[in-house]
């Protein structure tokens, strides 16, 4: 059943810088890096070492903790708990917005109840999943969960209800079900917001991880960061913000690869 679902292809092939050859995508962000690593060093000539080190401490500061094996540790912990709660809180997601599109009065009930949740900040949240569930993995990824579900619903939502009106006519005069045009029409449909959703909750996933890791926790860059901001050490605070950023990196570039994965294998036409 192919009824020429443009839109969403259009919108696959507007992100032309995911597509640009892999030398051209390697170079400019490296170049940009570099740049940012000159400013640093020489704005730390002029600012005290405990404020802003030299990017050559930190780098020791990085190799020492690598060599410990704490650093590699702390790296996959954080990584295995912002995927586990993207997971989590993808499939949630995606239960809810297809009960929501089936079900008005389900949605009428529900979504102002998901909007009150999420006005709660996950600090605040956090301390009460401590007490239910305590300091483990699972207080983590739900925390996680917490932080990203909500935007990867509201994409979800967006793309099971743009259908263009004469398709939604057509299943109409089909005598399709709503199940029925949901599976065939609204999800190839959402397809693309679905993992522009992906790339978005990838941020608030690791966000939610430091907030877990920060509430109580043995391992984690949320941990090590809290631990070094504690005893004055900069240097080891500089090495978690950049893995985390290296993790942000390196999520958002799975959600990339694996929506190129998918839209090229499922016809939208």
């Amino acid at each position: 059943m192919k009824l020429g679902l443009e839109t969403p292809k259009n919108e696959y092939e507007s992100h032309a810088a995911y597509y640009r050859p892999l030398s051209v995508r390697l170079f400019a962000p490296l170049l940009g890096i570099l740049s940012m690593i000159a400013i640093w060093g020489f704005l730390s000539l002029f600012v005290p070492s405990y404020l802003l080190p030299n990017p050559l401490v930190v780098a020791r500061t990085f190799v020492d903790l690598f060599k410990e094996g704490n650093l590699l540790q702390d790296v996959t912990y954080t990584m295995i708990t912002a995927i586990g709660g993207i997971m989590i809180a993808a499939i949630s997601a995606i239960f809810l917005a297809g009960l929501f599109v089936l079900s008005k009065r389900v949605e009428s009930v529900t979504y102002p109840l998901v909007v009150a949740l999420r006005s709660v900040p996950a600090v605040a949240a956090a301390p009460i999943l401590v007490i239910w569930t305590g300091t483990g993995l699972m207080m983590k990824l739900f925390v996680a969960a917490f932080v990203s579900f909500f935007p990867i619903l509201v994409y979800l939502l967006h793309g099971l209800r743009a259908p263009r009106e004469e398709y939604l006519d057509q299943f109409s005069l089909w005598a399709a079900s709503k199940t029925q045009v949901l599976w065939h029409l609204r999800i190839p449909w959402a397809i693309p917001s679905f993992f522009a959703s992906l790339r978005v909750a990838v941020t608030y996933a690791l966000i939610g991880s430091f907030v877990a890791e920060m509430m109580g926790s043995q391992v984690g860059l949320g941990r090590m960061v809290m631990s070094a901001y504690y005893h004055f050490d900069t240097p080891t605070v500089l090495v978690g913000i950049i893995c985390f950023a290296f993790l942000g990196v390196c999520l958002f570039g799975i959600a990339v690869g694996a929506e190129k994965f998918v839209l090229k294998r499922i016809p939208l036409t």
